[in-house]
């Protein structure tokens, strides 16, 4: 499915907001920093997250489905390695670590009314719901 609860979002007005409390009709920025609004919220029950540790300190709790903006445009996060680079909002971010995590609760992604399908979560651009559906 795809964002653990807790990830924070980058909404339209600076602030950030738990995935979970993002609601249709908010407005988020996407990887252009463009406002678009969100059109539908999914959510779902996973057992087990990927971690995906960042060279900033920071940590991507997501599913292994879980389409992130790298150099080579969206790759899954089950498909990153070691030493690639993620696209993030301010400046690109190096994979350090990825591991698996028990989990076992609510999952969230957002489709966005927008051509670019790109979420700014925790810093780093993520694809939203129809990114992970056509992400190759």
């Amino acid at each position: 499915m795809s964002m653990v609860k807790t990830m924070r979002i980058l909404m339209a007005d600076g602030s950030m907001k738990e995935i979970a409390d993002v609601i249709i009709g908010d407005a988020i920025l996407n990887d252009q920093y463009a406002s678009v609004i969100v059109r539908e919220v999914y959510c779902g029950r996973e057992d087990v997250i990927c971690c995906v540790k960042l060279n900033d300190g920071s940590v991507l709790r997501v599913t292994a489905e879980q389409p992130v903006l790298t150099e080579n445009g969206f790759s899954r996060v089950a498909e990153l390695e070691v030493g690639n680079l993620i696209l993030g909002a301010k400046a690109p971010q190096t994979v350090l670590q990825i591991m698996k995590e028990e989990y076992g609760d609510m999952v969230f992604n957002l489709l966005l009314d927008s051509q670019s399908h790109s979420i700014i979560c925790e810093g780093v651009i993520v694809g939203d719901f129809c990114a992970q559906e056509t992400c190759a």
